[in-house]
């Protein structure tokens, strides 16, 4: 549809005109890729939380989400709401953060080693630590990052948990 021509009854007078000239002299027109970058960014975000790139993989929401390149939206989608069933279940309430560090690597690796699909890691929301978070949370979900074997996590149903407790989905890199 053409655009409509100005309406001749709606002029501007020399002072507006000069007024608009002033006002706008010292401005710069963005380039084109400025313009395109930040258009196309804000039209691709979903989510307002920053995501992080980890250990060549994507964190969202605060920590709770990670996954790997190559895993499908569907895939995770699936993990998110517990359509995964987790077979191996560790609870690291009650353990130190090196104690849970060291329990949790080696139930991954030997976890993934056994063709485990997807597990369950229970950390607490350390709602009842004098600082109202879980260190041993925070260590577990640094670690899960760093460990090859994790190619998702996210944070578990209601009924597995909640906030408390994640779904970890494994895998060995292809090579």
């Amino acid at each position: 549809m053409a655009k409509k021509p100005p309406n001749a009854d709606a002029s501007v007078s020399s002072a507006e005109a000069q007024l608009f000239r002033n006002s706008v002299s010292q401005v710069e027109p963005l380039s084109f890729e400025e313009r395109a970058g930040d258009a196309r960014a804000q039209k691709k975000s979903h989510t307002t939380a920053p995501v992080i790139h980890s250990l060549e993989g994507i964190e969202k929401l605060d920590g709770d989400l990670f996954y790997r390149p190559g895993v499908s939206r569907r895939l995770l989608n699936d993990l998110r709401k517990g359509r995964i069933r987790p077979g191996p279940v560790i609870d690291l309430h009650g353990h130190t953060r090196a104690e849970a560090k060291r329990e949790l690597a080696h139930f991954v690796e030997r976890s993934a080693d056994l063709y485990e699909r997807c597990l369950l890691v229970i950390t607490g929301r350390g709602s009842h630590s004098p600082d109202g978070y879980s260190p041993v949370r925070e260590e577990a979900l640094a670690l899960l990052r760093q460990l090859s074997a994790v190619q998702a996590y996210t944070c578990a149903q209601a009924d597995d948990g909640g906030s408390g407790a994640f779904y970890v989905l494994t895998g060995r890199p292809s090579r």
